[in-house]
């Protein structure tokens, strides 16, 4: 093998049955990332027309790595920088993102709640499908930035007579409790598997596990404890 200075290595190579050795013309290239001396060419190098050996110094292997880790980081911090543009313009006017995430449930199907809007039929009334200004004027400020909208019968429109703004704690009261859940009480079931009961509770689009409980009065006073901590609002236990 020859490198690309000019320096010949004999390569084996299989002839009438017996191993003999020739100087074959194969010029190497070292990639300046990984160390590893490779066969100057297009399967191990990609071209490059301003560099002397016309191929770039990094192997096809670490700039496929290095580019799966950029476009990796890029797209983390775009995202990232897109979650503090939407907390800044949401703080500006949050009736506006209120207005613009309703619309989302009832008409993206791509969005992660339409199976539980759109899909079930649910949509916005006319004045409002296209009229953010009579959205607000309808609806009025939030009272604080725990509120968000809520539709008083589930199984009905969005509508100003159907409509109001609510703390999660109020919402989940309206939603009552959930077909699976035995204990009478929202956030408390009993654990087969750890033969206690659970607590947890789910503030600012996230669920927090509370704890388990030996009795159930515990568990329910924890619940009430954390939904006066996360929503400020007494709880109606």
């Amino acid at each position: 093998m020859i490198t690309e200075r000019g320096v010949p290595t004999p390569l084996p190579i299989k002839l009438n049955g017996d191993y003999t050795r020739e100087v074959i013309n194969i010029k190497t290239k070292t990639c300046t990332k990984c160390g590893l001396e490779k066969p100057l060419n297009d399967q191990h190098f990609h071209k490059r027309k301003d560099n002397k050996s016309g191929f770039r110094n990094d192997c096809k292997v670490c700039r496929k790595k290095y580019l799966s880790e950029w476009t990796s980081e890029n797209h983390k911090k775009k995202k990232d920088g897109m979650k503090r543009w939407y907390k800044e313009k949401q703080k500006e006017c949050p009736e506006y993102f209120s207005w613009t995430g309703m619309k989302a449930r009832c008409y993206n199907k791509n969005h992660t709640s339409y199976p539980n809007y759109g899909l079930r039929g649910i949509k916005i009334c006319e004045e409002w499908l296209n009229d953010f200004g009579k959205f607000l004027e309808d609806m009025g400020k939030k009272p604080t930035e725990n509120h968000s909208i809520e539709r008083i019968d589930n199984d009905k429109n969005y509508s100003p007579d159907n409509c109001r703004w609510a703390t999660h704690l109020e919402q989940s009261w309206n939603r009552g409790v959930y077909s699976n859940n035995k204990t009478g009480v929202i956030g408390v079931s009993w654990s087969k598997k750890d033969n206690k009961w659970w607590a947890e509770i789910k503030a600012d689009g996230e669920k927090h596990f509370l704890g388990t409980y030996d009795d159930f009065e515990e568990a329910t006073k924890a619940r009430k404890e954390a939904e006066e901590k996360y929503h400020n609002v007494e709880s109606a236990f």
